[in-house]
């Protein structure tokens, strides 16, 4: 009997552990993210680059200047504030983590927002791929990754980026 229940719980675990054929499978999904994600990388930053000299880039005005200044306040410790929020809070104060995390400056939300837009189409594929197959997770993949807007907005202090 104690054999017979033995071998029935050595069936069972070999029934949780994933096969050599899923291993491959998420071995070959997890290639095609990365390649998904390298080349969407790799266009935001040929935008930052090119982009590197605009000045309203790098002369924050407007709504861009009003987050950076909120996320500094919230940085340097005033999480609640003082006042009602005007506009949506969540953009200043992941600004303001990333703040504490890597440094102030407008190069640093600019190369955080293309790590995120870019993992972003990482995603994309993925979920997609799980759905519909490899090929359509690669186009869905590489349409965000290529899509200008998407580009453009990563690249200025918007909460359109999230």
């Amino acid at each position: 009997m104690l054999k017979r229940r033995n071998t029935e719980m050595t069936k069972q675990q070999d029934l949780n552990k994933p096969t050599h054929k899923e291993i491959a499978a998420w071995g070959a999904a997890a290639w095609g993210a990365c390649a998904v994600v390298a080349v969407a990388l790799l266009v935001r930053v040929i935008c930052a680059v090119e982009t590197r000299e605009v000045p309203t880039i790098w002369h924050l005005v407007g709504d861009a200047a009003g987050y950076c200044r909120w996320a500094g306040e919230i940085a340097g410790g005033a999480w609640i504030g003082t006042e009602p929020f005007y506009q949506a809070p969540l953009y200043p104060y992941v600004l303001a983590v990333c703040f504490k995390v890597f440094g102030q400056g407008v190069w640093t939300i600019r190369a955080v927002q293309a790590v995120w837009g870019a993992t972003a189409c990482g995603l994309i594929y993925m979920g997609t791929r799980r759905l519909f197959g490899r090929r359509a997770g690669v186009i869905a993949g590489m349409m965000l990754a290529l899509y200008a807007p998407a580009i453009f907005f990563e690249g200025i202090v918007q909460k359109a980026s999230l």
